[in-house]
């Protein structure tokens, strides 16, 4: 049974204009629940693996992937939303959405910040 929920969450996934992942940094990385979408996503992407960009990653499985936006929130260090932000870029390097966006906030002050930094994004770049 959790295979055929995996898979309906996959297919959601792939025909989504845009993928939205809103997760607590913790260390710097995903919260386990935002991993564990991630892991359970892999199937998205070929087993197979070519030269991208100069380095090896997955092949394509799809035409298309979703614009991916990457949402980290927690009251953390600057290094710790820094290396969220790389991660963020390496998974959507391995994706190779037509755009992918980072976006943290550290305290609820920055939540309006946060949300207009969104809004844009959809806006202009998603248009959904």
């Amino acid at each position: 049974m959790i295979s055929d929920c995996a898979g309906q969450v996959s297919g959601l996934e792939m025909r989504a204009d845009a993928v939205v992942l809103l997760s607590r940094i913790t260390y710097g990385g995903y919260s386990h629940d935002v991993k564990a979408f991630l892991d359970r996503s892999i199937p998205n992407i070929s087993p197979k693996f070519e030269i991208y960009k100069g380095e090896m990653h997955h092949k394509m499985r799809y035409a298309r992937f979703p614009h991916w936006i990457a949402v980290g929130y927690g009251d953390v260090s600057d290094r710790e939303r820094q290396t969220f932000a790389a991660l963020a870029e390496r998974n959507a390097l391995n994706m190779r959405p037509p755009k992918h966006f980072v976006v943290t906030m550290q305290n609820g002050g920055e939540v309006d910040t946060a949300m207009a930094a969104m809004q844009n994004i959809f806006a202009t770049e998603v248009r959904v």
